[in-house]
């Protein structure tokens, strides 16, 4: 499940695939593509809409893969990409983003953020609100 909103005034509907490109534990890159479910992905202007998506075929690794990069592309606009480290989805910033998964290709380490406990996770994801 997922959210998109079109901050554009124009009416536009979103492309049918989601292409994401990740990192594996032995720093291979990887893809996959995920089908939007939902028939009707008209993007109304400045109105978010949720949306539904099943992955074609999955690598059976991807569960603990690294540095994500999910690609969202409209029929008229720029295409999206929400970059995140892991699978709890934290977003990350681009430059961020490029920092940590270089130095992830480099040494093999990730930047840890100390211990992450699932009552931090899920406030981290209510703060986010719905999406």
């Amino acid at each position: 499940m997922f959210e998109v909103e079109n901050v554009r005034d124009t009416v536009t509907s979103l492309e049918p695939t989601i292409h994401v490109s990740f990192l594996t534990p032995r720093r291979k890159y990887g893809s996959a593509v995920f089908d939007v479910r939902e028939i009707d992905r008209e993007l109304p202007p400045y109105k978010a809409k949720q949306f539904s998506a099943s992955a074609r075929q999955l690598p059976a690794i991807y569960s603990v893969t690294w540095f994500r990069t999910y690609v969202f592309r409209p029929t008229r606009g720029f295409k999206a990409c929400v970059r995140v480290r892991n699978t709890f989805l934290q977003p990350m910033t681009q430059i961020r983003f490029w920092i940590e998964r270089t130095r992830f290709r480099l040494t093999g380490r990730v930047h840890d953020l100390g211990p992450f406990t699932l009552d931090e996770y899920e406030t981290l994801k209510r703060s986010q609100g719905p999406h």
